[in-house]
């Protein structure tokens, strides 16, 4: 227990209101609780209208414990990053500067990005304070800028203005925190991340310190993208890890009951059109 929030109101609407805004504004980086976790119990219906009962959580676990990465905390990691690539002074030499220049005109730089089991390529033309920014191998681009202050990344991205809380690991990631939700961000060489068929390979690995509940396959599985391979468990909450593609489980380095490292290699699954 870390701490408890507490809120009031003239009625239960109110005080629900005012307690997901208290909620929202909390950020608490560098371990994992269950902020998210308790925003989404307090926007179900049966919460809100009263109808309570013992089994609520469990009846509604999946939807409530679902991990979901927002796609602008990829979006801010990448500009953090270009913020720290880029000269903090006055540019001497223009090979300091991260603009992926070749003759032609810039190409931008590219970052594999992954949180919480989500893996993102995202692609960044131009400064951090006038970039153009993509998501994903198919994504739009959106013009974007960040800048940061003291603990504080703030981002324009596509008519939005987000405020996040952050932090650095001492061995590599980035913490952010927005309306609750907190990921830590790290990013993975990418040597091959300008062929979208290869961002998706590689290890797949534990979004948390916790403990694993259950093994759900065994090595040599063959196994679809978002295949169930292990359950992990923190801070009373459950997190599913899943398939990235569809492929073999190559190697399980884990078994039930097991404590885990944040980042640390759970399986490797190879994809199908390299055993074949």
């Amino acid at each position: 227990m870390l701490a408890k929030v507490i809120a009031w109101g003239p009625d239960r609407a109110a005080a629900l209101h005012r307690l997901d805004r208290a909620l929202a504004d909390t950020a608490v980086l560098g371990l994992r609780t269950n902020v998210d976790f308790l925003r989404r119990l307090l926007s179900d219906a049966d919460v809100r209208e009263g109808r309570l009962d013992t089994g609520l959580v469990e009846r509604k676990l999946d939807e409530l414990t679902a991990v979901d990465v927002p796609d602008d905390f990829f979006v801010a990691a990448a500009l953090d990053r270009l913020l720290a690539l880029e000269p903090a002074g006055p540019v001497v030499d223009p090979w300091d500067v991260p603009s992926g220049w070749r003759a032609g005109g810039e190409a931008g730089v590219t970052f594999l990005l992954h949180a919480d089991g989500v893996e993102r390529l995202v692609r960044v033309r131009g400064s951090s304070a006038e970039a153009v920014v993509t998501v994903g191998v198919d994504g739009e681009p959106v013009a974007a800028s960040a800048e940061r202050t003291g603990g504080t990344l703030s981002v324009h991205c596509g008519g939005r203005y987000l405020r996040y809380a952050r932090a650095e690991q001492p061995d590599g990631g980035v913490w952010f925190g927005r309306a609750g939700v907190t990921v830590v961000v790290g990013e993975r060489p990418n040597l091959l991340a300008g062929q979208a068929e290869d961002v998706e390979g590689g290890p797949v690995t534990s979004p948390m310190p916790g403990t694993v509940l259950v093994v759900k396959v065994a090595a040599g599985d063959e196994v679809t993208a978002g295949t169930p391979l292990a359950v992990v468990e923190a801070m009373k909450m459950e997190h599913t890890i899943t398939a990235p593609v569809d492929g073999v489980v190559a190697e399980l380095c884990v078994q039930a009951g097991q404590q885990v490292a944040l980042d640390e290699k759970l399986a490797l699954v190879t994809p199908r059109e390299q055993t074949s």
